[in-house]
């Protein structure tokens, strides 16, 4: 079995090594780490694998194009939206260590 050089004292075996791996093997892979909103608008992560999300990302793109019927939104409302979960979520995070 070879090994893989990653830096000159951290080897590992090369089968352990991705190369060059899709964005289907991201999404696979990192799918304990987060849950993304119903409407994709917001992606919940976690530093720890299948533990509550300690950071929120507001997703929409710049050129975000609304469905027929639907109503716009705010992208500044959607920031601060984001900004206030994200500080909720770090009260709660602080909360339970001090348990």
């Amino acid at each position: 079995m070879n090994n893989f050089c990653i830096f000159k004292h951290l080897t590992i075996p090369e089968d352990r090594v991705f190369f060059n791996p899709s964005e289907e093997f991201y999404i696979d892979y990192l799918k304990p780490y987060y849950v993304i909103t119903k409407d994709g608008q917001y992606l919940f992560a976690s530093t720890q694998k299948g533990r509550m999300p300690d950071q929120v990302h507001y997703m929409v793109p710049k050129d975000y194009k609304l469905g027929v019927g639907q109503k716009g939104f705010d992208i500044e409302k959607g920031i601060l939206t984001a900004q206030e979960l994200s500080e909720q979520i770090e009260k709660k995070i602080l909360k339970a260590g001090n348990k």
